[in-house]
């Protein structure tokens, strides 16, 4: 079974936030479009059993990729996942989910 992925406003800012902070502030723009390429492939890939990563809370599940975490929800009536946040793994989670 194969589940919409819906990237939310927020993720996308978080999305946005990690090339920045990478191309700019690391002045590693190389880096920085591979980081985004991986995310965005491991992301379309809970469109396939989306339920495999571990509940964080609350029904939000979480994907580690690299060094940042892809929080989500599957809603499978109608088989929708949608990426929530996605942040660097030694933020402050709690603070921010």
């Amino acid at each position: 079974m194969n589940f919409t992925v819906n990237i939310s406003s927020q993720a996308d800012k978080d999305l946005r936030a990690i090339y920045e902070y990478i191309a700019l502030c690391l002045l590693s723009p190389e880096n920085a479009s591979a980081q985004m390429s991986r995310l965005e492939e491991e992301i379309e890939k809970l469109g396939f059993m989306p339920k495999r990563f571990p509940i964080y809370k609350n029904d939000i599940r979480f994907m580690p990729v690299d060094n940042y975490l892809v929080f989500y929800s599957v809603n499978d009536d109608p088989d929708v996942v949608s990426v929530l946040r996605i942040m660097y793994g030694k933020r402050d989670v709690k603070s921010n989910i």
